[in-house]
Parts: C-alpha cells; sequence; structure tokens
C-alpha cells in the first residue's frame, strides 16, 4: 500500500507510452490540437471552438501570479497565498489541455444528442456519469442503438477540419498561420460502429 503512489504513476507512463503505439491516429490528432493551441498561445489568444451541439467553448488559461497575504488574528500571524491571473495567455496550460477539453466537448455533446434521441423513442430514465451510460435493464438494447446511430451521426465529418474551420471565426487571421492542417482521415467505415459489440453498453 505505501508503493501506490510510486506504481500508479510508472503504470501512468506505460499506459500512455501504449496509447500513443496502438492508437496511433488518436496520438496524431492529440499532437496536432497540441501544435494548434501552442500556435494560438504565441498571439495571446484563446481558443474558442463550437462543440458538436453548437455551444461555443472557450479555453483560456491565464499565467498566474502568487500574491502573499499576511493576516493577524490575535496574536496569531496567518499568510495566505492567493493566485491571480494575469494578462498573458499561459501557453503550456493551453497545449496540455486542448486535446481532453476537446474531447471532452464532443463527449457531452454525445452524450445530451443520445438522450435528447432516446427521449424522443419513449425512454426517458437515465443514470450518467461523463461517457458511463445506464439505463433500467428493459431498455439497455435500445440505449446501445441509440449511443451508436449518434456517435456515427456526430463524427461523420471532419471533426478537426471543422475545429480548424471555427477557429478562423474568432481569430485573426495572423494567428492562423503556420498552422498545419489537421491530419487526414483513415478509411474505417464509421457505420461498423453500430454493428459493434464493444461500443459502450
Amino acid at each position: 500500500y505505501e508503493h501506490c503512489s510510486k506504481a500508479a504513476f510508472m503504470l501512468k507512463g506505460i499506459v500512455f507510452q501504449t496509447v500513443r503505439e496502438e492508437v496511433r491516429a488518436a496520438a496524431r490528432a492529440m499532437d496536432w490540437l497540441k501544435s494548434v493551441a501552442e500556435a494560438i498561445s504565441t498571439h495571446n489568444k484563446p481558443i474558442s471552438w463550437f462543440s458538436p451541439i453548437g455551444l461555443l467553448v472557450v479555453q483560456e488559461y491565464k499565467e498566474t501570479k502568487t500574491r502573499r497575504l499576511n493576516t493577524t488574528i490575535g496574536t496569531v500571524r496567518i499568510q495566505h497565498h492567493i493566485a491571480q491571473a494575469g494578462d498573458k495567455i499561459d501557453g503550456h496550460s493551453q497545449a496540455n489541455a486542448i486535446a481532453p477539453n476537446f474531447v471532452h466537448s464532443c463527449d457531452a455533446s454525445h452524450l445530451m444528442m443520445t438522450v435528447n434521441a432516446c427521449i424522443t423513442k419513449g425512454l426517458s430514465n437515465f443514470h450518467m456519469i461523463h461517457d458511463s451510460y445506464g439505463t433500467h435493464a428493459a431498455n439497455v438494447g435500445l440505449l446501445a442503438r441509440t449511443l451508436r446511430e449518434q456517435f456515427v451521426t456526430m463524427y461523420s465529418g471532419d471533426v478537426l477540419q471543422k475545429f480548424l474551420n471555427e477557429l478562423g471565426v474568432f481569430l485573426p487571421a495572423e494567428a492562423l498561420e503556420g498552422i498545419e492542417k489537421p491530419p487526414a482521415q483513415g478509411d474505417f467505415d464509421l457505420n461498423q460502429v453500430l454493428n459493434s459489440r464493444y461500443f459502450f453498453a
């Protein structure tokens, strides 16, 4: 038990490396997103895009400065350290956060699309935690089918190209100069997801 944190840290590195080796296209997409965030950060601009359901997402991590606040209560002196956001974009945080934040915006959209589609089919009892879906046992089949249908609907276009196009709505042209095109999509037939046994539920 006393070595759990060391073991978890070691396992994190192994899992991360394995994902990069086994899911190469996802790794390329993450690297591309990171390069976009780094490039835009040099212009001190936030990154904004629309999630697949049309929700505006703004990622704006700023460099923080720490202020020390001294307080005296009776005879006891207490020091507080307060982090305050500055005016400059934190390029490192922007780059590290863009891939997970982009994926979260897609996952949240998938959840909402699935729930809305299920409601139109008469299913209205859900138990959701992030990207884990649940319902009553009698309705699992309907939920599973709807999950797959909405996933195919959402990812049928070029999601990364759409992201790049939307950056142009929010940023001046010079902030997008030098940004490479997104990685090319593969030839996987997304409709196969409809018959996938191990896709979510």
